[in-house]
């Protein structure tokens, strides 16, 4: 894929988390995958990422990679 996106197993690797958190905080941030038609993993942009490294208020809203 483009070297504009990551797949979600890299993405949790360069953040320093688990797979599992990971896919935790798409949900909860909303942010947004992409998938390449007849492939099973899953992207992430590489700018949404980033976002997620910002520091953040605590009572934060989501849609924070919106």
């Amino acid at each position: 894929m483009d070297k504009d996106y990551a797949s979600v197993d890299q993405a949790a690797e360069d953040l320093g988390v688990s797979r599992a958190t990971m896919w935790g905080w798409i949900r909860r941030y909303e942010v947004k995958t992409f998938r390449i038609i007849g492939e099973r993993k899953t992207f992430v942009r590489r700018a949404d990422i980033a976002k997620l490294r910002e520091p953040m208020p605590i009572d934060h809203a989501k849609k924070v990679a919106a």
